[in-house]
């Protein structure tokens, strides 16, 4: 029965909404890397990225969220320079809202330039 529980949570946590943020730029912390990632879509409950460095799953690290700060999740699966990674707590749905406009702003503002 625990195992039926742990994929169903697993399963609505995969559900969560998705938001494609067109790859921007984001540093992210581990225990021996600082490096510049490239997040392709995050979620209040995690995100998918793409890296120089290959992660392990169950490596912990830290992304430094725009307009929020940092942010410590595991690594839960990792594919030729792609991985995905959970958040230890689910971002705040106004701070994410705010994470959200700014990283729209910036592909605004980008587009222009």
């Amino acid at each position: 029965m625990a195992i039926q529980q742990s994929q169903q949570t697993l399963d609505d946590q995969r559900a969560d909404v998705r938001h494609e943020i067109a790859g921007h730029q984001m540093m992210l912390t581990s225990k021996y890397f600082t490096e510049q990632i490239i997040v392709k879509n995050i979620a209040r409950l995690g995100f998918l990225a793409r890296s120089r460095v290959v992660y392990r799953t169950g490596d912990l690290v830290t992304l430094h969220l725009p307009h929020i700060g940092a942010a410590s999740a595991t690594i839960i699966w990792q594919n030729s320079g792609q991985f995905g990674a959970r958040f230890h707590s689910p971002i705040d749905m106004a701070l994410f809202g705010s994470l959200l406009q700014g990283l729209r702003f910036a592909e605004i503002t980008d587009d222009q330039a």
